[in-house]
């Protein structure tokens, strides 16, 4: 497995991985604008800047999995400089392979060398896999919420944060 940074030519790979994971891990919640020629274009708008960053997972068979971070979105009390895992995606296939494990130890590693204090996420409450996961690697709950609606539905996220010492 190698986990190395996104380039320009990944960008289809990613929106594949990012389909085939959500329709996965979200069913429903995924309509049918969700699609690999939407994400692709996406993706070719989000690709890392001077700030963010996207690693991929590669391995004999292409692209297998993929994170995005950078610089928190959100405001957040008691440090200065925040980092933000905003999302790591792995095909269902590589569930349980170390893949995404690798892919978030790789960012959090690049984000500690950038310098920031610590990290956050957000997660679907609801997403107990990735909730378990998330706090395997060391993040814990800090409390903060914030809901949504799609499709009729009411969704919560909470977030995870990870302090560097």
């Amino acid at each position: 497995m190698l986990i190395r940074r996104a380039k320009e030519s990944d960008v289809r790979s990613i929106a594949e991985v990012h389909v085939a994971s959500s329709r996965a891990t979200y069913g429903n919640l995924c309509d049918e604008s969700f699609t690999v020629e939407a994400r692709e274009i996406a993706w070719r708008e989000w690709m890392p800047t001077e700030k963010t960053f996207t690693f991929v997972a590669e391995n004999e068979s292409g692209i297998v999995g993929f994170a995005n971070f950078g610089p928190t979105r959100d405001s957040y009390q008691g440090f200065n400089n925040i980092g933000e895992l905003y999302s790591v995606y792995v095909l269902p296939g590589n569930i349980g392979s170390g893949t995404g494990y690798e892919l978030t130890t790789g960012a959090l590693e690049q984000l500690r060398a950038n310098g920031f204090q610590a990290v956050t996420l957000w997660v679907l409450e609801s997403n107990q896999r990735a909730r378990d996961f998330y706090e395997r690697v060391g993040f814990s709950l800090d409390g903060t919420t914030r809901t949504s609606e799609k499709d009729g539905q009411h969704l919560v996220e909470v977030r995870y944060c990870k302090k560097f010492s």
